[in-house]
């Protein structure tokens, strides 16, 4: 997977080793919560999206779309180091 690294989904100050990190992080997920992160953040085109967004592409609520991205930063931020398990 090529990660843009441009627009609202790129963090240009985040420290490369932490977005070399992102494809290891994905696939802890299951597919509908990678969808939902990589929808959410603009991952792959650099356009960040909003929930209702994120929920009409997958023919989701917005509140569902919600609480899968959710569980899923929960479970990148265990792989990763950053917090407590999922």
């Amino acid at each position: 997977m090529e990660l843009a690294r441009s627009g609202r989904g790129f963090d240009p100050y985040a420290p490369v080793s932490r977005v070399e990190e992102i494809p290891r992080l994905l696939a802890c997920l299951t597919k509908r919560q990678a969808e939902v992160i990589v929808l959410r953040y603009g991952l792959l085109d650099g356009q960040g999206r909003t929930l209702v967004e994120v929920g009409e592409a997958l023919g989701i609520t917005w509140q569902a779309a919600q609480i899968r991205e959710a569980m899923a930063l929960r479970k990148m931020r265990w792989k990763a180091g950053i917090r407590g398990p999922p």
